[in-house]
């Protein structure tokens, strides 16, 4: 895909909220010049959020399954390719975590690594011939990484506690990573179902 066409998938709204958030970060950051309590609270809150999304990650790391040629390695054969496709340098280190029936995926950094973590209630659709929602997913987190949202996201974090902006700014990115997996699996009825599936479950997306 040229960057042209990358650029169409981008949700128009997405644009526009970080730049909101953006200005507002920026607002927030330069007052750190002039209040020292300002610094010290922004500090604070960065640190924590910091030390907690590590913790995260590790448990990810440490008790999640990664697959790769040696674990799942037809599932992991694929994401290489719609990866490649997507135009990714790398393969985002893909985990499946044990969720207890919640439908949920999420993409992440961890030392400037890319990770997507998939639940295993999503992973299971490859059980129930339902590979292409898996992909979809796959290709939505995927977009997730190639437009970078988690850094900006840290970047804009001061502008991520406001809750109408941040909000309105990671639902435009969800608008976006939806674009990007629509197209790329190519195929309407399964980006339907997949996200069907992801608003009502398994049970009654049929």
């Amino acid at each position: 895909m040229s960057k042209n066409e990358n650029d169409n998938l981008v949700h128009n709204k997405e644009k526009m909220y970080f730049i909101l958030s953006l200005i507002v970060s920026v607002a927030v950051y330069a007052s750190m010049f002039f209040s020292l309590w300002a610094a010290i609270i922004i500090v604070f809150f960065g640190v924590l959020s910091y030390v907690f999304h590590a913790l995260n990650m590790a448990h990810i790391r440490r008790n999640a399954v990664r697959i790769s040629t040696k674990q799942f390695p037809d599932a992991y054969g694929k994401a290489v390719e719609l990866a490649g496709r997507m135009g990714l340098t790398t393969v985002p280190s893909i985990y499946i975590q044990e969720s207890n029936g919640i439908l949920n995926a999420f993409a992440s950094r961890f030392f400037r690594k890319d990770m997507v973590v998939i639940y295993s209630d999503i992973f299971d659709l490859i059980e129930s011939n339902q590979e292409d929602e898996l992909l979809f997913v796959l290709a939505h987190e995927f977009a997730h990484v190639k437009r970078r949202h988690v850094l900006l996201n840290m970047i804009i974090l001061p502008a991520m506690w406001i809750p109408f902006l941040g909000e309105a700014y990671q639902r435009a990115c969800e608008y976006t990573c939806d674009r990007y997996a629509a197209y790329y699996s190519n195929n309407m009825e399964t980006a339907q179902n997949a996200l069907t599936l992801l608003a009502v479950g398994k049970k009654l997306q049929h």
